[in-house]
């Protein structure tokens, strides 16, 4: 008999609790069996995350930034002929689902040297040839003048110049009985019992607003360049004031934005030192929201300690309309008999454009992806007919329902086919998550020809706050963060509109003080951007 081989017991009975046992331990060999083959799945998955995830960030801090088609392909394709023959066979197929003839893409013609504006004050300066060298080299008369030669023009920066206003009351009296003494009225100024002309405070906002310059570095500049003693603390209270000083304005701006049936909304966060019960280092956050009315363009900024749906109840509990945000589940505490609310296709077209850059080369994943990404770039392409062609809100809609549609079927038979096949931890899962969750609002957009494809209106608005909070980094207190908004909010309103902004902001530091002194609530309607077109100046056009 062989060594090796099991006894098995004669006895019927204790043969079948053998038989029984040795089921058992096979049916446990079998169970811890799978459990591992789960484990090494997951333990892969995780891997293959991580990697995903390395290449994500890698490229994220050394790739380009770009989302576009070619970049994302470029990136895919290490050889140039299969990325060629790529491009090429979507240019075919685009040809081929094309209704509307486009004329082909030009390529833009370099733009012309810039030419100092005629507006900019002439000062000749003439070049000319010493005496003694102004001499014929045949008979060595001196040289005459004879004419002038045309040469280029160059432009001089004189710095700014600052003058002090020193503001006298006169007194009168009556010449016959030396009574009736009377002195005239304070100047009325945005900040009483303070040196900030409206100029000043103009120029103070726009240089921390829109060109992102800090406090401290306004303070330097003071100081090194005109020796005047502006300390940052003294300007940081000066905007505290004028953002109490605009908040009617910024009010009826909410007004006009809440009026409208479609706005867009988004969030960022914010640093703010000194709030109460909360630590120095907690996010609070600026609510950001967009419309543009018969004309008007209208950005309001918000300032909440808070990101939930609380607050998204308070600034929009009474609105009724299309709201356009990014998915963020906040707003789905509106009511939804009232409130649509529209998804962005720029957001889903980030999560696929994070599978190529993610996942190193050609590979399954990046294949579903791009397949996505083709598509939704033949959806912006329906767009870009349709904004091409000058339609009307009515026309696009009925453009989309003929091209656009089809394409959202594509979309949708290719999100059910990897529903259940794409590990949601992943790069891939997440785009394929995202889309899902999101389908309902992202074709939301069919129904309307004045809705847009994605929420890029609205962050457009968010980026100056973004590149702001890069050099001013945080506010000190809320005050100041209300006052950030408030400033904001003028001072964005009036770019959107073609205003200059610093031309404006001094025209409303000088009118606010005269509304308040004589009441009328009416007045504050003339300073909003679109009604004062006529007293400030504009913003060229460069065409």
């Amino acid at each position: 008999m062989n060594s090796g081989a099991i006894a098995l017991p004669q006895d019927t009975e204790l043969l079948k609790v053998f038989a029984y046992d040795k089921c058992v331990e096979a049916h446990t060999l079998k169970r811890e069996r799978n459990q591992q083959y789960q484990i090494v799945k997951q333990l892969k998955q995780q891997i293959e995350h991580l990697n995903e995830l390395v290449c994500l960030l890698r490229h994220q801090q050394f790739g380009p930034a770009s989302n576009t088609l070619k970049a994302l392909q470029a990136d895919l394709f290490d050889n140039e002929a299969t990325l060629k023959a790529m491009l090429e066979e979507q240019e075919t197929r685009h040809d081929e689902q094309a209704e509307i003839d486009i004329a082909p893409h030009k390529k833009k013609k370099p733009r012309p040297k810039p030419k100092i504006p005629a507006h900019i004050e002439r000062r000749t300066r003439y070049q000319e040839i010493p005496e003694a060298k102004r001499r014929c080299q045949h008979d060595g008369h001196l040289l005459e003048e004879f004419g002038e030669v045309e040469g280029t023009e160059e432009l001089h920066y004189v710095p700014e110049e600052y003058y002090v206003i020193k503001n006298i009351r006169k007194k009168y009296i009556c010449p016959c009985c030396r009574g009736n003494l009377t002195t005239a009225p304070v100047a009325l100024s945005p900040i009483p019992k303070s040196m900030a002309t409206p100029s000043l405070l103009s120029f103070i906002s726009t240089s921390k607003f829109i060109y992102h310059q800090p406090l401290h570095r306004l303070e330097k500049q003071f100081w090194q360049r005109h020796q005047i003693v502006l300390s940052r603390s003294t300007m940081a209270q000066w905007m505290i004031k004028v953002g109490k000083l605009i908040q009617p304005l910024v009010n009826i701006l909410l007004d006009s934005l809440l009026e409208s049936h479609y706005i867009h909304a988004d969030e960022t966060f914010l640093q703010v030192l000194k709030e109460a019960g909360r630590k120095a280092t907690t996010k609070s956050y600026i609510w950001v929201y967009y419309t543009q009315v018969k004309g008007k363009r209208i950005v309001i900024y918000i300032y909440d300690p808070r990101r939930s749906a609380q607050v998204v109840k308070t600034h929009l509990a009474d609105y009724s309309g299309y709201i356009h945000c990014d998915g963020y589940k906040a707003y789905d505490c509106l009511d939804q008999n009232q409130v649509t609310l529209v998804g962005c296709w720029a957001h889903a077209r980030k999560y696929l454009a994070d599978v190529i850059k993610g996942v190193k080369g050609q590979d399954v994943r990046t294949g579903h992806a791009m397949t996505a990404l083709v598509l939704i770039k033949e959806l912006y392409g329906v767009e870009a007919q349709a904004d091409k062609l000058g339609y009307l809100p009515q026309q696009r809609r009925q453009l989309r329902l003929r091209l656009s549609k089809p394409i959202i079927d594509k979309i949708k038979k290719w999100l059910s086919s990897l529903m259940d096949a794409s590990p949601p931890t992943g790069l891939l899962g997440k785009a394929v998550v995202y889309l899902h969750n999101q389908w309902d609002k992202l074709t939301v957009f069919l129904e309307d020809g004045n809705l847009r494809l994605d929420n890029n209106r609205d962050e457009q608005q968010v980026r100056p706050i973004v590149l702001g909070r890069r050099n001013w980094m945080f506010c000190d207190t809320p005050a100041g963060a209300i006052a950030n908004c408030n400033i904001y909010t003028l001072i964005n309103n009036a770019l959107l509109n073609g205003l200059q902004a610093e031309s404006y902001m001094e025209y409303i530091f000088e009118e606010l003080p005269k509304i308040e002194a004589s009441g009328e609530v009416s007045g504050y309607e003339k300073l909003l951007p679109w009604n004062c077109r006529d007293k400030v100046r504009l913003i060229p056009s460069r065409e």
